[in-house]
């Protein structure tokens, strides 16, 4: 996917959005959300909380920054949580639309299936997985 050379990478960005998830016991790590809360306040960066998360790895499911205030959102519905004998797992996918109007951002939208974990930024480019072409029927 070309972005003409915009696409922001994480090195770029300057807050750190996490999910309230990853600061309980019932799904996360309460230990490891203090420890990480003290090592980014030392180096100076901004923390914020995430508002109508399922679950921790906001990663997953969180739009790509292509540039400073431009994002595409996609559809995260992994097929690992949807086809889950454990149906609680379904419960656990979180609708990034929510989380984003409580950011109080707009995105461009696509109707792709992504896993934000899929995805690595390089160069002007996103290199995904071959999960992309799976979980949404393509053929290659």
């Amino acid at each position: 996917m070309d972005m003409n050379n915009k696409l922001l990478h994480d090195k770029n960005t300057n807050v750190v959005f996490l999910s309230p998830c990853l600061n309980t016991k019932k799904y996360g790590n309460p230990k490891f959300y203090k420890e990480l809360m003290t090592i980014l306040k030392e180096m100076g960066i901004e923390t914020r909380e995430l508002k109508c998360t399922r679950d921790y790895w906001a990663r997953d499911y969180m739009p790509i920054q292509l540039g400073e205030n431009e994002f595409l959102k996609y559809r995260y519905y992994p097929d690992y949580l949807v086809k889950s004998k454990n149906k609680k797992d379904i419960e656990t996918i979180t609708d990034a639309t929510k989380v984003l109007r409580g950011m109080g951002i707009n995105c461009r939208s696509t109707y792709l299936i992504i896993d934000g974990g899929n995805m690595v930024p390089c160069g002007p480019y996103i290199v995904m997985t071959n999960k992309v072409f799976s979980e949404n029927s393509i053929s290659v």
